[in-house]
């Protein structure tokens, strides 16, 4: 089964966080956007793999999540279903 779970993205001081609002415990970091969300990719499979393999619920993502996280940050959700964080200034 495919998965398409969005993410949001947080730029810190040392790096870049992800976390997937629908997938609870599911993080990754890096210090790069490519090393994030290359993390972020295998943290969620995972996690996904794990909860099928334990007969857990895999639930698929909510219907609002991405407008739920666009409508947190201002609108400024990505066009491939990732959502970034503009860091504050």
């Amino acid at each position: 089964m495919k998965y398409v779970y969005p993410a949001i993205l947080t730029q810190e001081d040392d790096g870049i966080i992800v976390s997937f609002p629908d997938v609870e415990g599911a993080r990754a970091d890096g210090a790069t956007m490519e090393e994030a969300l290359e993390n972020a990719d295998d943290v969620l499979n995972l996690m996904l793999l794990t909860m099928e393999e334990k007969h857990m619920d895999t639930k698929p993502p909510t219907p609002d999540c991405i407008a739920r996280c666009a409508e947190r940050l201002n609108g400024c959700a990505h066009p491939l279903g990732y959502v970034r964080i503009q860091q504050e200034s």
